[in-house]
């Protein structure tokens, strides 16, 4: 039997329970739902550049694996040839010199560096007056 509304009985029992619900407080944070919709607006504009990105890099890859292509001629390429020239010849280094100076030790050991004479530095005595 139905009623006036289009109802029945489950029906009707059913329309009073959802309308004994009440709606909770839910806070929606606009930041967060501004932030979520940014990216996934440009998840897709991102795939499109990947997918490209990865066709070309593939592509090329293959292209480059391939080698000379069918007909072409492979020119060869020169290799430059290096000759080698007698080394001038240098003046002697001075005692001073870091060279000597490891020379003389791999020579002789560290007991064989030249002892170095500093001069005594006296103390400068300076009166400012203004």
């Amino acid at each position: 039997m139905q009623e006036q509304d289009g109802l029945n009985p489950a029906d009707q029992e059913f329309e009073a329970a959802l309308g004994s619900l009440a709606p909770t407080n839910v806070r929606v944070d606009a930041i967060a739902a501004a932030f979520a919709a940014g990216r996934r607006s440009g998840r897709r504009q991102l795939r499109i550049w990947q997918a490209a990105a990865t066709l070309l890099l593939v592509g090329g890859s293959v292209w480059f694996a391939a080698g000379p292509h069918v007909g072409q001629m492979v020119t060869p390429v020169a290799v430059p040839q290096f000759v080698s020239r007698p080394m001038r010849t240098t003046e002697p280094f001075s005692n001073q010199s870091i060279a000597a100076l490891q020379a003389v030790v791999n020579a002789h050991g560290l007991q064989a560096i030249p002892v170095v004479h500093i001069p005594s530095a006296e103390p400068v005595r300076a009166d400012f007056r203004l």
